[in-house]
């Protein structure tokens, strides 16, 4: 069999074209003003708040992808809907925790507190009437005063409410 040569077997080359896809085609701010077809001020604005709120990364060249320029004059869709439903999982999982009486709700707690700690109030307001003859039984009047004063004193620090004497 014959040997062929080289030069027949040498296939000349095809010239290969630029590829431009839309993340690494970068685009100035006057151009992708024309493309987008807005103000100029509107993308140079769109993409310094965009910046500031983190959503690109400033370039000193100030070329940007286009992707970019689509989220600072559009928004970043993928990020809306990924914040959407982290909101809602977080809905269910409140939700779950509630069925599941791990929280518990408003209501429930005040009913709770009121019926817990309105024996006790009750027991401290009436406590310098019924104590005063006991405290100091010649002198029921200063006794009571004191142990009164002693109730008002107790109260602020549990709600920390102002007394009538301090107003």
């Amino acid at each position: 069999m014959p040997k062929k040569s080289k030069s027949n077997s040498v296939k000349p080359k095809k010239e290969r074209k630029a590829r431009v896809s839309g993340r690494s085609l970068r685009l100035g701010l006057f151009n992708a003003s024309e493309a987008f077809g807005v103000a100029f001020n509107s993308v140079k604005l769109a993409i310094r708040e965009a910046i500031i709120r983190g959503e690109i990364m400033e370039r000193e060249d100030k070329k940007y992808l286009i992707r970019e320029f689509y989220i600072a004059l559009a928004g970043d869709y993928g990020a809306l809907r990924r914040e959407k439903m982290r909101q809602s999982i977080k809905e269910s999982e409140f939700d779950l925790a509630v069925k599941q009486r791990e929280y518990i709700k408003r209501e429930e707690c005040a009913k709770f507190i009121l019926d817990t700690f309105s024996p006790h109030r009750e027991m401290v307001v009436s406590m310098p009437g019924q104590l005063a003859a006991l405290v100091n039984p010649s002198d029921p009047v200063h006794a009571r005063g004191h142990l009164e004063r002693w109730r008002d004193d107790f109260l602020r620090l549990k709600a920390n409410v102002p007394t009538e004497k301090e107003n």
